[in-house]
This record gives C-alpha cells, structure tokens and sequence, in this order.
C-alpha cells in the first residue's frame, strides 16, 4: 500500500510527464491511422459491390463512418488537446520552479 502511494506521488511531481505521454499516444494514433489505412486498403476503399447483401452494405457503410469519427478524434488529440495539455505543463512548471527559488530565497535571507 506504501510503495504505490509512494510511485503515485512521484509521478504527479515528474517534469516533462504530460510531453512523455502526449508522445506515448501520438505514436498510437499514428499506429492506428496506418491501421484504418490497410483496412481501407483491403477493402478497396470501402467499395461496395454490385451484388452485396444489405448487411455487408452497413458494414461497409459503418466502417466508414467509424473511419471518419475515429480520424476526427485524433486530430482533436493532436492538435488541439494534447498542444494545450504540453502547454498547460509548461505554464506549471515555470510557477513551479518559480516558486521554489522564491522559497529558498526567503528561507536563505532568514537563515543567514
């Protein structure tokens, strides 16, 4: 119970967390794009043919649009939240460290 009380709050104190992350999940977006890339590749780019049944038709029709939400949640990831969340890291970490100097500052002036 210790040890991951103790792993928990060094992780929230960790520098460059959010950036380490943000990286960890653009790799998997990226992973995934080429995934939807070979699916629609071997679906001919979600082609229907003449003769398909009405339920391979909603397949292909769903695929599509799970293709189409999917891509469009990456690029909210990508461009939008993860840049804001690094940014956000950022921004604390400077009044973080800000506050510190500030705190040691005050502690040396008392102490000598």
């Amino acid at each position: 119970m210790k040890k991951a009380a103790v792993v928990e709050a060094s992780t929230y104190t960790k520098f460059g967390l959010v950036k380490e992350l943000v990286l960890f999940m653009q790799k998997e977006n990226y992973a995934i794009i080429r995934k939807l890339m070979v699916l629609r590749e071997l679906t001919n780019n979600y082609m229907i043919p003449g003769d398909a049944c009405s339920y391979y038709r909603s397949l292909f029709e769903r695929m599509k649009e799970f293709e189409k939400c999917l891509l469009l949640y990456i690029h909210l990831e990508n461009d939008n939240l993860f840049p804001k969340a690094i940014h956000m890291e950022e921004g604390f970490t400077k009044h973080f460290i800000k506050r510190k100097l500030e705190t040691n500052s005050m502690f040396l002036k008392k102490t000598y």
